[in-house]
C-alpha cells in the first residue's frame, strides 16, 4: 500500500509540474501579445503628432548627436578598443587553464588504488588495467577544459553582449531603450532577437537584422574554438610503448603509476606551450572578429557605402522618433489633448510587468 501511495504522489507532483510549465508558457504568451497591443495602441495614440511638431527638424537638430557623436562613436570605440586587446592574453583564460594543467596529477590513480585493482585477477593485467586507466584520464583531462565554457566563456560573452547592448539602448548611445526596455526580457540574447524581429523585419533592414541574430547566436566554447585544436596532445594519453612483461602486481603497479605520470607531464608541457603560443590570445580574437562584422554590417565601413547606412538609420529612427524621444514632445505638445492621452496611457501600460502576468495565471 504505501508503494502505490507514494507511486500516487509522484504522479500528481509530475502534473503538477507540467501544469506549471504549461501556465508559464502561457503567461510568457500573453504577456508578449500584450506588449504588442501596448505597441499598436501607442502608434495609434501617437499618428496625429506630426501635426503639431516638425518631426524632420526634430531628427535633423539631433541626429548628429544621437548618430554620429553617439550610436556610431560608442561602437566605434569598443571595436578599436578590443583591437587593441586582441593580441593580448585572455587572463581569466590563462589562469583558468594553467590552473587545470596545473591540478590534473590530481586525476592520475595512486599505486594502493591500482595495486587493488590488479589483485582482482582475471581481467584485471598490467596491460588492461593500463589502457583503462589511460582512457578514464584522457576523458577526464578533457572534461576539466569543456568546463571552462561555464567558468570563463560565459562571463565574458554576457559582458560582450551587454556592452554592446548598453550602447544601443542607453541615453548616450542610441536610446532604443526607450523602443524596447531591456528591463523587459531576462537576458540581452533575448533583446537581441526580440528587437531584431519585431523593428528590422522590413527589407531595408536586411543587413541590420542578420547582425543583431549573429550577436544573439553568439557563443564562444570549448567545443566550438578549442577543443580540436588541443585533442592531438590529448590522444598522445594512449597505451603505445607500455611494456607487458610480467611482474608483481606491486612493481606492475608502480610501473602503470610511473607510464600514466609521465605521459601527462609529456602532454602538460605539449599544451602549455601551444597555449602561450597562441591559444591564450584566442578568445580576444574571437571577440574582435565577431564585433567588426557586426560594426561592418550596421555602418557598411567603405567611405563610399557609410552614408548609405546613414540614412538607413536614419529612416530607421524617424519610423519610431515619437516613441524614443517621447519626453521631448512634452513641451511642444503640452497644449495637446493627443499627447496628454498617449501620456497617460503609457504611464499606465508601462507599469505592468511580466511578473504581473506570471502572478495571475
Amino acid at each position: 500500500m504505501p508503494t502505490v501511495l507514494r507511486t500516487l504522489i509522484n504522479n500528481i507532483d509530475a502534473v503538477d509540474d507540467g501544469i506549471m510549465v504549461e501556465m508559464q508558457g502561457l503567461a510568457d504568451k500573453v504577456y508578449s501579445e500584450f506588449k504588442a497591443i501596448q505597441g499598436i495602441i501607442k502608434n495609434l495614440l501617437i499618428q496625429g503628432t506630426t501635426d503639431v511638431v516638425d518631426t524632420t527638424d526634430f531628427l535633423d537638430n539631433r541626429w548628429n548627436e544621437l548618430y554620429d557623436s553617439g550610436l556610431m562613436k560608442l561602437l566605434k570605440e569598443y571595436k578599436d578598443e578590443l583591437s587593441d586587446k586582441k593580441d593580448e592574453e585572455s587572463v581569466a583564460f590563462k589562469n583558468k587553464v594553467v590552473e587545470i594543467l596545473k591540478n590534473s596529477v590530481n586525476l592520475l590513480p595512486s599505486e594502493a588504488e591500482l595495486l587493488t585493482q590488479l589483485k582482482k585477477g582475471g581481467k584485471n593485467r598490467g596491460i588492461d588495467v593500463y589502457t583503462m586507466r589511460l582512457d578514464k584520464l584522457r576523458t577526464e583531462f578533457t572534461r576539466e577544459f569543456i568546463n571552462i565554457d561555464e567558468e570563463i566563456f560565459d562571463a565574458q560573452v554576457a559582458a560582450f553582449k551587454r556592452r554592446i547592448v548598453d550602447i544601443f539602448t542607453e541615453d548616450n548611445g542610441g536610446k532604443l531603450g526607450h523602443l524596447l526596455p531591456v528591463s523587459d526580457f531576462d537576458t540581452t540574447d533575448e533583446w537581441l532577437t526580440a528587437f531584431a524581429e519585431r523593428y528590422l523585419a522590413k527589407s531595408r533592414y536586411d543587413q541590420f537584422k542578420v547582425a543583431f541574430v549573429m550577436l544573439s547566436e553568439f557563443s564562444l566554447t570549448v567545443r566550438g574554438f578549442l577543443m580540436h585544436r588541443i585533442r592531438d596532445r590529448i590522444d598522445k594519453l594512449n597505451p603505445t610503448c607500455y611494456d607487458d612483461q610480467r611482474l608483481s602486481d606491486e612493481d606492475e603497479a608502480k610501473k602503470i603509476r610511473l607510464s600514466l605520470s609521465r605521459k601527462l607531464k609529456d602532454v602538460k608541457e605539449e599544451l602549455l606551450q601551444k597555449f602561450q603560443d597562441e591559444l591564450f590570445r584566442e578568445p580576444n580574437r574571437v571577440f574582435y572578429a565577431i564585433i567588426s562584422e557586426f560594426y561592418d554590417r550596421l555602418n557598411f565601413s567603405y567611405q563610399a557605402n557609410m552614408k548609405d547606412a546613414e540614412k538607413t538609420w536614419e529612416k530607421f529612427y524617424s519610423e519610431h522618433l515619437i516613441e524614443i524621444w517621447s519626453s521631448e514632445f512634452q513641451d511642444d505638445m503640452k497644449l495637446s489633448e493627443l499627447y496628454r492621452d498617449w501620456s497617460e496611457l503609457s504611464d499606465s501600460l508601462s507599469k505592468i510587468t511580466k511578473q504581473d502576468f506570471t502572478s495571475n495565471i
